[in-house]
């Protein structure tokens, strides 16, 4: 007999599919190249008397090669620049360096998070400590820049900046920890330097690199926007139990998710419920289910995904013309599955 457990996990993978059907847009040959680069930027190599430092490395590999990672940036960096005609050579450079951002941004999260998985597997810090999680998002940063450093100047200084701001939002996210009363606004604020950032700088890096400086706020508004609605996406799959191993997982790690700081805005009664379970040292898990449960009964799922959709919508306008280049159709389309995805969940 088909538990209603399994059933959800089905339906769940279901929905990963048809999102993963969205995104497979992107040729497949550049994913390819891509994936080989990331494998060669992390090969790397010391000398007889650093060999000890090779852990670093293989850290790394652990997560940017072994993860399981979606490789939505890369695929992004693709579809942008088949907008804007850009040659695939320097376009793979571009996607390497993003999902190394990405991957050290990983690195240095589990650390600040006291994370003990990552999709699915031990984080880097479980296997080796802290010091070489932190050491080695350090080093795939570094990598990261040798990317694009026979790029126009702009596309690394720029990369600077997106890093900087990561580490700000990151610092905002810390703060949030644990506090019911933090502002909707404050919430997109983090969405917009984390995520956003990093699928903004996706799109800008590609309009630099032709020098198409008419397309730089098309392509980055485009990319933050779509940035804050996959945030938004993953806040409403831990709300409805896509994952049910860890459904409430926001609760439970005290995360003011775009759900929980709603539902917090729309009933007092609920924000003071759960700023005393976030007081206590300990939360139990009948009581993460039923704040889950008050969430959903507010129709806050609801709420999420027409916000979600807004924001793909808002997403799509900011590309103006190049909406109807080739690749642009492809962001659509993604954002379209994105939508009538989480919908059909």
């Amino acid at each position: 007999m088909i538990t209603e457990a399994q059933n959800k996990s089905t339906e769940a993978q279901s929905q990963e599919r048809l999102l993963q059907r969205g995104l497979s847009l992107s040729k497949e040959s550049f994913l390819a190249e891509v994936e080989a680069r990331l494998r060669k930027a992390l090969e790397g190599g010391f000398s007889a008397p650093m060999q000890e430092a090779s852990v670093l490395l293989e850290a790394a590999r652990h997560l940017c090669l072994e993860g399981g990672g979606k490789r939505v940036r890369p695929r992004l960096v693709g579809m942008f620049g088949e907008a804007l005609g850009a040659p695939e050579e320097a376009l793979a450079d571009i996607a390497v360096a993003g999902e190394l951002i990405h991957a050290a941004s990983l690195l240095h999260d589990d650390v600040v998070d006291e994370g003990t998985l990552r999709r699915g597997r031990p984080t880097a810090r479980s296997l080796w400590d802290n010091k070489v999680s932190v050491l080695s998002g350090d080093m795939v940063l570094s990598l990261a820049f040798l990317q694009v450093k026979r790029y126009p100047p702009m596309i690394t200084e720029r990369a600077v900046e997106l890093v900087a701001s990561m580490s700000r939002a990151a610092m905002m996210e810390i703060v949030a920890c644990g506090r019911p009363e933090m502002s909707i606004e404050a919430w997109w604020g983090i969405a917009m330097g984390k995520t956003g950032a990093l699928f903004g700088w996706c799109g800008e890096a590609v309009a630099l690199l032709m020098n198409q400086t008419d397309a730089i706020a098309n392509l980055r508004d485009c990319g933050l926007r779509l940035g804050v609605a996959f945030q938004m996406a993953d806040d409403l799959k831990d709300l409805r139990g896509d994952d049910p191993k860890d459904r409430f997982a926001d609760i439970r790690n005290r995360n003011p998710s775009f759900c929980l700081l709603t539902a917090s805005e729309r009933s007092p009664a609920f924000r003071q419920a759960l700023s005393l379970a976030w007081s206590k040292e300990r939360l139990e898990e009948p009581q993460i289910q039923q704040l889950g449960e008050s969430v959903l009964a507010l129709g806050i799922a609801e709420h999420t995904y027409q916000a979600l959709c807004r924001e793909v919508d808002l997403a799509m306008a900011a590309l103006g013309p190049y909406l109807y280049a080739p690749g642009g159709r492809d962001i659509a389309a993604w954002g379209e599955w994105l939508c009538k995805g989480l919908r059909q969940a």
